[in-house]
């Protein structure tokens, strides 16, 4: 397809959407115009996005609601997520329609133009808040390496600088296949933080023994009180609700795309344990708001401000994915409404700099990350999570449903939301109560 006749089709696709003769937005542009994810592709932009911030919440959890206690809700809340994707994944594979859906347009087809309203109203709170979580995290790393160089006043600012230089060119890409280049090198940076944690907390062991700060960690092993609380920041550790059918919607070979779910949350569930009971059995109570644990590390001097500076860049990817629905829809609508190109770019440019402004000022003065990671799963990861996957399930295959399958569901989306009620209630009352 050469370029002139690219051009007419995407202005077409476009037209033909925002005026609502087709129920599909994203999806079908993808098709028509990008030639779609690979199975490695896939995989490093879910791992990029599931693996990050909430690691580091992990030894929290482990010390507040005991060792057995976190391990069993890792695996449980997986194996619902896991469950809940398939159902999904199912819906959206049966949509006979020669269209690649998301969760917003199956939502908008199968239930209600209502309702696909609602799918994205929630997706955009919830990536929002996800890269909140990644600029406060990216603050707090990098404001480490700068140390007592720079007055505290300015180190925001200095950071915001560095970080738009970088994520600039990345943001423009319109499909998402185009940041698994900085997605791959991001799971890289991750990974390695991880270890770094993992090795330095078994050396702590081996020297100090176990920490006993908050009980030993034999006797620590279940609690029960914790569970409302920590259930959001677990459900919100499997945290690529926002971009799932995304990815899936862009993947060349879909059928393939229920074993990238399965390795991801094998790999996701034994990186939160060892990473969560490893350095609580160092440290004992952790530290809080999961605050990046290799910065107390002494021994390796500077080679602590590597690794923040690594892991930031990885956590940019992250970035990067959470904001790339919102902005592919700008620039869906530039299109639609702009024909000079360099009116359109610099129009798509402003719109992701401001962005990235507001998202910034905010992480600068935010005080609690934990509330917002225990509300943010709470509520939206549930919703997009449980409740929109399994009614989804449930109205489009209505009557062909066994009744063990029924069960099964009902059970699950029961237990996600009143995990989620509880911890909403939890961090509320915790906060103004």
């Amino acid at each position: 397809m050469d370029n002139n006749k690219l051009k007419i089709n995407e202005k077409e696709i476009n037209r033909t959407l925002l005026s609502g003769d087709k129920s599909d937005i994203e999806s079908f542009y993808i098709e028509q115009v990008s030639t779609g994810s690979t199975v490695w592709q896939a995989t490093v932009n879910i791992c990029k996005c599931g693996i990050g911030s909430t690691l580091l919440f992990m030894p929290q959890t482990f010390a507040a609601a005991g060792w057995l206690e976190s391990i069993l809700l890792l695996f449980l809340t997986g194996m619902m997520c896991l469950y809940s994707w398939g159902l999904l994944i199912k819906v959206l594979d049966n949509m006979d329609d020669g269209i690649s859906h998301t969760l917003q347009t199956a939502a908008g087809k199968i239930l209600g133009k209502k309702f696909q309203i609602l799918a994205e109203v929630v997706t955009l709170i919830f990536n929002l808040g996800s890269i909140l979580g990644c600029m406060i995290f990216i603050l707090k790393a990098l404001s480490s390496v700068f140390g007592d160089s720079l007055d505290s006043s300015y180190k925001g600012y200095v950071v915001l600088s560095i970080l738009v230089i970088i994520y600039f060119p990345f943001s423009m890409n319109r499909h998402i296949e185009k940041l698994s280049y900085i997605s791959s090198f991001g799971v890289f940076a991750c990974n390695l933080a991880f270890i770094t944690i993992i090795i330095d907390s078994i050396y702590i062991i081996y020297t100090n023994g176990i920490a006993s700060s908050c009980g030993t960690v034999g006797s620590n092993i279940i609690n029960f009180g914790q569970v409302p609380f920590y259930f959001g920041v677990i459900m919100f550790a499997f945290d690529i609700n926002g971009i799932i059918t995304d990815v899936h919607s862009s993947m060349i070979e879909k059928e393939k795309f229920g074993l990238i779910l399965q390795r991801y949350m094998i790999f996701m569930i034994s990186m939160a344990a060892a990473v969560g009971g490893i350095a609580y059995m160092a440290f004992g109570l952790p530290l809080k708001d999961g605050e990046l644990i290799f910065t107390f590390m002494d021994n390796l001097s500077h080679f602590i401000d590597v690794l923040n500076v690594l892991y930031s860049l990885a956590l940019l990817g992250s970035f990067l994915l959470c904001a790339f629905p919102m902005f592919r829809r700008f620039d869906q609508l530039c299109d639609h409404f702009i024909e000079n190109n360099p009116i359109k770019f610099v129009s798509r440019s402003s719109f992701r700099l401001f962005f990235y402004v507001i998202i910034m000022t905010l992480a600068i003065s935010w005080p609690k990350i934990l509330d917002v990671v225990n509300l943010l799963g709470s509520l939206f990861s549930v919703t997009l999570g449980f409740i929109f996957p399994i009614t989804l399930y449930q109205v489009f295959f209505k009557g062909l449903i066994p009744l063990y399958t029924q069960i099964i569901n009902i059970t699950i989306l029961t237990l996600g939301i009143v995990g989620g009620a509880c911890g909403v209630y939890s961090t509320l009352s915790s906060n103004f109560f």
